[in-house]
């Protein structure tokens, strides 16, 4: 990996009208005061509300709710960013802010990622949508030069100092919206990263990819001018599909999973590719190794179906998002039960296969002939490709969620089928 290093940014009027290197450090510089970074740091595990009510209006002459929100944000991103949260003199921007911030875990796979397509083209980069500051902050560890852009500018006072805080000296800030910033600039990036926001005025989420602000749509035509290459966060509700008709030259799609839930997809452009993307799947808690193929492969895959064996597995959640429903039973040797239910079984365990794996106990068409695996009325209920739904199915069976023992309701090559399971990983 390249180390970053100090350099001299480019003069121009725009960049200095820009440029609020003359403004305040940060919104508000009596928070860093000794005393009150460690107030924050003491009582870092109080309820904050209850100490609210404890506190006089102001506290070392600041007004105790700037201090509240600071404990509150220390609180938040604990396991989130750690490296943030065992740095001295960090501060915190509002919940929503860290809320949809990346986690460090995410934010270093992404600044490898991009690192890893831009290959050796890593001087510049910049981060349209800079926000809390954690992405850039981690691709500033891989790149020369990092440009930080973000309309907010208490938002963006905030950032810069976390990075000082850090030891970050080659990131550039700038006030401005994206799509201004990249209309103004006169410089050239190896790479643009993109996390548009994708909440509404009243915070609800959307999917759709046209509806992010800023648009995908207004960027994607300076792909090949101002920069070469583009990373693009989206929900990872949407539609691999829907991504790929509108962001062009797709390289890669990285579906990210964190604890066996997918967390984020990246879209990977790089001008001039008009080759078949490469899909990426990954779990950044699991230890695993990628699970990465294209859509020919999946298409051409060989894929044996069949009836329910002794072990029953259930991919993770990234490789069906990513649709690798026949590659997966092709490199692990498994038995696809249905051509529509995307669990698959074996009479002998595969230890390494890439999600859930659930031995059988006892299998039914009917409930009743398997409730005496079940005495305390608690069970798992997983359902794949079956007439009922999970709520239903429990409402109808009268059983509690919990318990040690898993029913698994599934279609199998002779229609619906129950069965009672252990799971083993």
């Amino acid at each position: 990996m390249r180390p970053p290093t100090r350099f001299r940014s480019p003069s121009s009027c725009w960049k200095k009208a820009l440029s609020i290197s003359d403004a305040p450090d940060v919104p508000e510089p009596r928070l860093l005061q000794p005393e009150v970074q460690e107030f924050i740091r003491a009582h870092t595990s109080s309820d904050v509300h209850e100490l609210s009510l404890k506190q006089p209006p102001l506290l070392f002459g600041i007004a105790f709710p700037l201090i509240a929100k600071q404990i509150a944000g220390r609180q938040q991103i604990r396991l989130k960013l750690p490296l943030y949260y065992t740095t001295q003199g960090i501060l915190y921007a509002s919940r929503e802010n860290l809320e949809q911030c990346s986690s460090e875990r995410a934010a270093r796979y992404k600044a490898e990622q991009a690192a890893a397509l831009s290959g050796l083209a890593r001087h510049r980069c910049v981060d349209l949508t800079g926000g809390f500051g954690v992405d850039t902050y981690f691709l500033s560890r891989h790149y020369t030069e990092v440009h930080y852009v973000e309309q907010n500018r208490q938002l963006l006072q905030i950032a810069r100092h976390n990075h000082r805080q850090l030891g970050a000296t080659n990131i550039v800030y700038h006030e401005a919206d994206a799509l201004t910033f990249l209309e103004k600039t006169s410089l050239t990036f190896d790479l643009a990263y993109l996390d548009p926001s994708r909440r509404t005025d009243n915070n609800k989420r959307k999917i759709e990819l046209t509806a992010y602000s800023p648009d995908i749509r207004t960027i994607i035509p300076i792909l090949g001018k101002t920069f070469t290459r583009m990373m693009v966060k989206v929900s990872p509700m949407l539609d691999i599909d829907r991504g790929l008709q509108v962001i062009p030259n797709v390289a890669q799609v990285h579906v990210v999973a964190v604890g066996g839930e997918v967390r984020e997809m990246l879209f990977f452009s790089e001008a001039g590719h008009n080759a078949e993307p490469l899909l990426e799947t990954v779990d950044l808690s699991s230890g695993r190794q990628p699970f990465s193929f294209y859509r020919s492969q999946e298409r051409v895959a060989p894929v044996q179906f069949g009836a329910l064996q002794k072990y029953v597995y259930e991919p993770a959640p990234e490789i069906l998002k990513a649709g690798g429903f026949r590659l997966v039973a092709s490199r692990f040797g498994v038995i696809k039960l249905h051509v529509n239910t995307h669990l698959y079984t074996s009479e002998k365990l595969v230890e390494d296969f890439p999600g859930r794996t659930y031995e059988i106990i006892a299998t039914a068409s009917r409930f009743p002939d398997l409730a005496e695996f079940f005495p305390e009325r608690m069970a798992n209920i997983v359902v794949r490709n079956h007439p009922r739904a999970p709520d239903g199915l429990r409402a109808e069976l009268r059983l509690r969620e919990g318990g040690e023992r898993y029913l698994l309701a599934f279609t199998a090559p002779d229609g619906p089928m129950l069965a009672a399971a252990r799971r083993l990983s």
